[in-house]
């Protein structure tokens, strides 16, 4: 909704100050699987004007949309997959300090399928532990 809005031209405003509170839980959508799938093909799908403010942000928001599946399929072992949507996100051409670090680190990771499996084992294992070690 808020995409058509802003390729219709109407106007957006920023406010500096929380305007809601949410919390996280493990059964919400973002947990899917096909979640980050949907959010790709929704950037994918929108274009703005060449140089236009929505456009970079389009193009930011569908970079991380990118990385954040290559990462869940890191997750999922499917390491082939996860470095073809890294390398596609690299396409995209915005300035990776842009992104957040998380998908930076993602992009990072992502350039070698052993550094894919390595990052992997260590989200399995930080997964393992988190009922064996105190909580902080």
């Amino acid at each position: 909704m808020h995409i058509r809005a802003a390729q219709a031209g109407w106007a957006f405003h920023y406010i500096a100050e929380p305007l809601m509170t949410y919390r996280i839980q493990h059964e919400q959508l973002t947990g899917e699987p096909g979640f980050r799938e949907h959010e790709v093909e929704l950037w994918r799908r929108f274009a703005f004007a060449p140089g236009s403010v929505e456009e970079s942000l389009r193009r930011r928001f569908l970079a991380e949309a990118l990385l954040s599946s290559a990462a869940w399929k890191m997750k999922q072992g499917q390491f082939g997959r996860a470095g073809a949507l890294a390398r596609e996100a690299r396409r995209v051409e915005i300035s990776v300090y842009d992104l957040s670090w998380r998908a930076r680190v993602t992009s990072l990771v992502s350039r070698s399928r052993l550094t894919m499996q390595f990052a992997a084992g260590l989200v399995r294992l930080r997964k393992n532990a988190r009922g064996i070690l105190p909580a902080r």
